[in-house]
């Protein structure tokens, strides 16, 4: 499972202990600091999923390359090789 799909809730962290729920400096840090972390692990998810694509594109390429030349046969492999 890709970080964007993991339980994120919209709803703010309750305070940390000794802090008041009424100090807005705090509570408005710590929203921006969690949705920073979300949207780093949003960007890092979407990195390693076009990363993937790739791979997977030219494993696919190289597939289809090679079947193309086990269906056009040796005389045919050689040429498009040469």
């Amino acid at each position: 499972m890709t970080p964007i799909h993991r339980n994120i809730s919209a709803v703010p962290a309750p305070p940390a202990p000794g802090q008041s729920a009424s100090h807005p400096t705090h509570a408005h840090a710590h929203a921006g600091a969690r949705a920073s972390g979300t949207l780093q692990a949003v960007v890092s998810a979407g990195t390693q999923d076009m990363l993937n694509a790739a791979h997977l594109e030219d494993e696919l390429n190289r597939t289809q390359a090679f079947a193309k030349l086990m269906e056009a046969g040796p005389k045919a492999a050689k040429d498009l090789l040469v």
